[in-house]
């Protein structure tokens, strides 16, 4: 299997419509972060086994940068499509340029979880399939049935 960058995996995975339904739901009423459940994913495509440890580690690196600077672009830019629903030309283009400044942070944070794992060895066998997701998802002890949803709707084929 040819390796593939962390964001190039992200926006071919996420380009599922269901996938991304899914993560927009799991983001939004679970506060699970998408770039870390999509990391799980890449991970186990490159046979990176993802441990509570390493976890932790992930999410110490990006959970400032998430809380101070991803999540307040998107509440700006969630706010400005319910308060300007139909919007001049003018708001349409600021809240443009707050997708895109929130697009890039998301990059950001994606490369950070990418350099990561460079000295990581990848295992000789496949793991188990969507095991990195289980790993991630049981940290956040979410209730079992939307673990089973969101690796049934989220999950490696």
């Amino acid at each position: 299997m040819k390796p593939t960058g962390f964001w190039d995996f992200s926006l071919a995975y996420y380009g599922n419509p269901q996938v991304a339904v899914t993560c927009l739901e799991l983001q939004d009423i679970y506060g699970v972060n998408v770039n870390l459940l999509l990391w799980s994913l890449w991970l186990e495509s490159e046979h990176l086994l993802l441990t509570e440890e390493r976890l932790k580690a992930a999410i110490n690196v990006v959970s400032t940068w998430e809380q101070s600077y991803v999540w307040p672009l998107r509440q700006l830019r969630r706010s400005m499509k319910r308060d300007f629903a139909v919007s001049p030309g003018q708001v349409a283009e600021v809240r443009e340029q707050i997708k895109q400044a929130e697009f890039l942070a998301e990059k950001q944070e994606q490369q950070w979880l990418q350099d990561l794992v460079s000295s990581w060895k990848p295992l000789s066998e496949p793991l188990q399939k969507n095991q990195n997701l289980g790993v991630y998802l049981l940290y956040l002890d979410l209730p079992l049935a939307v673990i089973e949803r969101a690796t049934s709707q989220c999950g490696l084929p």
